[in-house]
Parts: structure tokens; sequence; C-alpha cells
């Protein structure tokens, strides 16, 4: 068996340049002198080849899930349409919930108003939601009660066999909005 060479595939090459570059465009286009460019739509031009020096600059406002928060503090995560629901009535609060996440909500944002005080309570509101897709948010109100809520939740993931550390949410402790 012959023995893998730990070297970069194109070790053995020269590395091109970008007038090699330029030589094998120019090779396919009729009229050697044109630019490279096209000309596309609102002024918009498309060059035919780029470099590192044509990368965009940085965002001003930085990146998302980086100081200062400014896009956002979820840095490496998918989108995700978050919808609240203010429960009044349980069985009403579920069916908006699941109503949200088939019409293309990810995420839950439960304002519970002093309606969830038990686990049955929770699981009422959240019955037929998958904990493992969709993530589940409490909504900063009364502290107390919302610790209440998020004690819950964290109960209602290990009941339907999820371990807390592996499913998203925010318990909203501490938060002043979510």
């Amino acid at each position: 068996m012959a023995r893998m060479s730990r070297e970069p595939v194109a070790a053995g090459f020269k590395a091109a340049t970008y007038s090699d570059w330029e030589k094998l465009v120019r090779a396919k286009e009729r009229d050697p002198e044109r630019a490279l460019v096209t000309e596309l739509e609102e002024g918009l031009e498309a060059k035919w080849l780029y470099t590192v020096e044509d990368q965009l600059a940085g965002d001003p406002a930085g990146s998302p899930g980086f100081a200062p928060f400014v896009r956002g503090a979820r840095g490496g995560l998918p989108w995700a349409i978050r919808q609240r629901t203010t429960v009044t009535d349980r069985q009403t609060a579920n069916r908006h919930i699941l109503e949200d996440l088939e019409g293309g909500a990810t995420e839950v944002l439960l304002a519970p108003n002093g309606q969830i005080d038990t686990l049955n309570h929770l699981d009422e509101v959240l019955a037929g939601v998958l904990l493992d897709l969709a993530s589940v948010a409490i909504k900063h109100g009364d502290a107390t009660s919302d610790a209440c809520v998020a004690d819950l939740l964290l109960e209602l993931w290990r009941k339907r066999g999820h371990d807390p550390s592996e499913v998203r949410g925010s318990l909203g402790l501490g938060e002043s909005g979510i």
C-alpha cells in the first residue's frame, strides 16, 4: 500500500497570480481589450475576477454576538422568529402558539400574566410544541412570577426528556426585555 503524503495537493504547482487568471479569462473573451467588468442594473458593476483586496470593509455597526450588541446577541446562530403570546387563557394561548409555529415562527415568547402556576398549566400551554425544536423564552415581568415559570420550564424540559443544557430558551431572569 502506498504511503499517503501530508503535502497539500497543489504543492507541486506554481501559485497563480492575478495576471495568470486574467489571461485565462481574456482567452475566452472575443474582445481582448474589453474591461473585465459587467454593468448591472442601477449602476452596479460586477468584476470578472476578485481578490482579497476587493473584500468589503467590516460593518461599522459591529457583528452580531459582539459588543456593542447593536446587531443582536445571537452571533453564529440562525435567524429566529420569536412570537409573543400573552397567556390569559391556557387553551387559547396554546392554539395561538401552535398557529404561530405552523406559520413560520421558530421561537415562543411567553408572557404568563399569572396564568401559569403549575407544571400542568405550562404543559397545557405548550402542548404539541416540540421543545427540542422551538426555543421558549419567558417574558420579563413580575420577577417572582417569572422565576416560578422559569423553574416550571426547566421541569417541563426534563419531563419531556430534554436535558436543559441541550435545549434553547431564555428564562427571562434579570432581563429588561426580550
